[in-house]
């Protein structure tokens, strides 16, 4: 429909146009005639466009004026591109009247508005509203967090129906209180069972404690239960700070849900890796010779550094970047002492994740490192299947050996050049908080996700951002 809704205000902008310019219509369908094959293709790129800035997200779609916004600057970009391609390619068969993309812009960001927000969002909740779009869910869950979830569940959210309860505490007992809800219950022992029975479409898992271990031991017995997913706890509560996420009523899940076709998303994404990792290369030869004499007339020493770093479930490897610091900093124990600790003990939330001694530090270095130019020559890692463009970043041996068993889960899959926590937190949290990042990246990821982290990583070195 948003498709739909595009493609019918460019048609009416062209006859907008000759409307206002003259009484002649018979020239305005003759000029969308002309224009018909190019926009036809054009406008279904509205929907990357859209999902781009998250208009296909619960959070989004069910807010009036958040929506609008973000529509009104996902048609701006839109009409960008056409006008973009009017400038560059002027043929008979591309808009070329600055009015008509005007009056297309403006049609099209009212119609969308008055289509999503006025109409499709008020049907959506009238269908939620009346039950028959609920997922029936296992909620799994210690007696205090379930309660307060489910109250929430059944007063606040149009999208989950609990139709079972399942206990996380030791032992067999039940809670008490559980009776009053009148669902079937069991312990997670006993959940498969209860699963068979109830027949649900959706795993909701409420957690009130305090260990990140305990909660992910849980996710990953849930997740191998083949249903979708979701996390009710504050241990997570980085990833909607940082990521737009699905709100519901008046509180956010995170979805943690099974990967689909697995093995098809890792080969694609390994092909992606290929092509434009190959394809930056050559693009940027002039740029790696630029920054390699640099490096080499700033301070004496290699051009590259080499350093081993551990890859996917603790393989090392031979990881490359341009040398930014002077030769044998890495050797500061005063850095491996300060970075150990970060790691130990996790670091509270807005404290940085790199430790830098700045007096080690050249001066082409600083810059480099501050729009992560240092790191171009890690695409030599993902040429030889070491990285991806997208992951997880490697860790220093030491590093590893002081991780907790719960962060070295964020390895499991193949490390990256760049991140979901480099281009939305960046430095601006702590150590617990980037694995969590990185774990929702891993229980998401998709083509999708990874062209999208790798258009934001972009703007992240050109505006120079959050770079340590």
């Amino acid at each position: 429909m948003d498709v739909g809704v595009v493609y019918f205000s460019f048609v009416a902008a062209v006859w907008l146009y000759h409307g206002v310019m003259g009484p002649d219509m018979s020239a305005a369908w003759s000029h969308i005639q002309s224009n018909i094959m190019f926009f036809s293709a054009y406008c279904v790129l509205c929907i990357p466009i859209f999902s781009y800035y998250n208009l296909y997200c619960n959070t989004i779609f069910t807010s009036a004026v958040r929506q609008s916004v973000l529509l009104a600057r996902s048609m701006a970009v839109f009409t960008a591109g056409i006008a973009l391609i009017s400038f560059t390619f002027r043929s008979w068969y591309v808009p070329d009247s600055r009015l008509t993309i005007l009056f297309f812009m403006i049609i099209a960001t009212l119609s969308l508005i008055l289509w999503r927000v006025l109409a499709v969002r008020l049907v959506y909740a009238y269908i939620k509203g009346h039950k028959h779009g609920r997922k029936r869910t296992l909620v799994v869950g210690g007696e205090k967090a379930v309660a307060e979830l489910y109250d929430r569940l059944i007063t606040s959210s149009y999208d989950f129906t609990p139709c079972c309860l399942v206990a996380t505490g030791t032992g067999t007992a039940l809670p008490p209180m559980w009776s009053a809800y009148g669902l079937p219950t069991g312990t997670l022992d006993e959940i498969e069972g209860v699963m068979g029975a109830s027949r649900p479409k959706a795993v909701l898992i409420a957690y009130d404690g305090h260990s990140y271990e305990e909660l992910f031991a849980l996710i990953d017995r849930c997740r191998k239960l083949r249903r979708r997913v979701f996390v009710f706890s504050r241990l997570l509560n980085v990833i909607p700070e940082y990521v737009v996420i699905d709100r519901y009523g008046d509180f956010s899940l995170v979805d943690i849900s099974p990967e689909s076709s697995e093995k098809f998303t890792d080969r694609l994404k390994h092909a992606l890796d290929m092509v434009m990792g190959l394809l930056i290369i050559i693009a940027m030869s002039p740029f790696f010779i630029f920054l390699a004499v640099a490096v080499k007339f700033s301070s004496a020493g290699p051009v590259f550094y080499k350093q081993t770093r551990v890859g996917k479930n603790g393989k090392p490897f031979t990881f490359y970047k341009f040398r930014s610091m002077y030769v044998d900093s890495d050797k500061d124990s005063w850095r491996i002492s300060r970075t150990i600790d970060s790691i130990t003990s996790g670091n509270a939330s807005g404290a940085t994740t790199k430790v830098v001694n700045r007096s080690s530090v050249t001066t082409i270095g600083s810059i480099m490192r501050k729009t992560s130019l240092d790191e171009l020559p890690q695409l030599f890692n993902v040429i030889k299947g070491d990285m991806s463009l997208v992951g997880p970043r490697p860790p220093l041996p030491y590093e590893w050996d002081n991780y907790s068993p719960w962060h070295k889960k964020r390895l499991r899959s193949i490390p990256g050049c760049t991140g979901l926590w480099q281009v939305t937190a960046r430095s601006k949290v702590g150590f617990n908080d980037t694995v969590l990042l990185d774990l929702y990246y891993l229980y998401n990821r998709s083509t999708w996700m990874d062209l999208k982290i790798l258009f934001q990583t972009v703007a992240v070195v050109v505006l120079a951002k959050g770079g340590e």
